[in-house]
Parts: C-alpha cells; sequence; structure tokens
C-alpha cells in the first residue's frame, strides 16, 4: 500500500529527492516517509504541510486499522 505522500509526491511528477528540496528535508527522510519506516516530527509535518499546499496532513500519517 502506497503511502498518500508517495501518491501525491508521483501525482505532481516529482521524485522523492525533489519533494526533499521543495519541503527543506532530507531524502532518506522522506524516502522512511514513504515506506513507512518513520514518523515525521511537528517541524517535518509543518513542512510537508506547506510544501503539499495543505494536501498532505498529520492524518496522512496516523496509523491506519487493518481490516
Amino acid at each position: 500500500m502506497n503511502h498518500p505522500l508517495e501518491i501525491w509526491i508521483s501525482k505532481k511528477g516529482l521524485s522523492k529527492n525533489q519533494f526533499a528540496k521543495l519541503a527543506n528535508l532530507t531524502s532518506m527522510s522522506v524516502s522512511r516517509y514513504c515506506n513507512y519506516q518513520r514518523l515525521p516530527n511537528l517541524e517535518a509535518l509543518k513542512k510537508i504541510h506547506v510544501a503539499t499546499n495543505g494536501e498532505i496532513t498529520f492524518r496522512d500519517f496516523e496509523k491506519k486499522e487493518s481490516a
């Protein structure tokens, strides 16, 4: 299952590295967020929110219940 951030990046035609630069984050952090390996801290969440014009929010990082 693709992370909403990864889907957003793809829909905008960006690479994870390009998005990382846009959001002023490291490409490694963006990759870990997209692969569900790490949760962003508050500062990173704010940067992601701004870089995506509010389309990605903290709710996109909440743990989803499995069916």
